[in-house]
């Protein structure tokens, strides 16, 4: 009996790739070290875009929890401004296209 993945795996794309191969990414040691600094460990097999968007979830995380705490008066709105660019500062990583975290 033939399984379904099996036929997917052996049939060949008008490209010339096989349908289902798996695509490996090398991340440049920056970008690892970056990622790492939020807890972000992409392996080979994860997308660039696919470890942006965890860390921009925590990075929006952090913004959505700093705006509730302004919210409830917990610091004037200039040291919101401040401690907004501090998170910023905290996520360089966002700022690199993800085209460019790959070797």
């Amino acid at each position: 009996m033939i399984h379904r993945r099996d036929i997917r795996a052996s049939v060949e794309s008008p490209s010339g790739l096989f349908i289902g191969a798996s695509v490996t990414y090398r991340y440049k040691p920056e970008i690892l070290e970056l990622l790492a600094m939020h807890g972000v460990i992409p392996k080979p097999t994860t997308p660039p875009t696919t470890a942006r968007s965890v860390v921009n979830d925590i990075y929006r995380y952090e913004l959505r929890l700093l705006r509730n705490r302004y919210l409830v008066g917990e610091f004037s709105k200039q040291a919101y401004y401040d401690k907004v660019v501090e998170v910023r500062n905290r996520y360089p990583v966002m700022a690199v296209l993800t085209r460019f975290w790959i070797e």
